[in-house]
């Protein structure tokens, strides 16, 4: 059950980060206005969302890899959007 609950929670962080991303808006931070950001939290999103590939490619990477790299992503991408604002 607490493997269901986790996947639908990244799930919807990731597809909300990818549809921010598209929108060019992330709510709570505003408008993502360089393309820069944009990038960063839609592939920060995807890497969310991404489930563990250990099924369709042995040795692949797992779940908690995507997520770690999806988070570094999107971290990056709110401090770009952070800094550029500033200056």
């Amino acid at each position: 059950m607490l493997g269901i609950l986790q996947a639908l929670g990244e799930a919807l962080i990731g597809v909300w980060c990818m549809a921010s991303a598209v929108q060019g808006y992330l709510p709570g931070v505003g408008h993502l206005g360089n393309v820069m950001s944009r990038v960063l939290v839609g592939v920060g999103g995807l890497g969310v969302a991404l489930p563990g590939l250990g099924l369709a490619w042995s040795g692949g990477p797992d779940n908690v890899t995507h997520l770690m790299a999806g988070v570094v992503a999107i971290a990056a991408g709110l401090a770009a959007q952070f800094v550029l604002r500033r200056a």
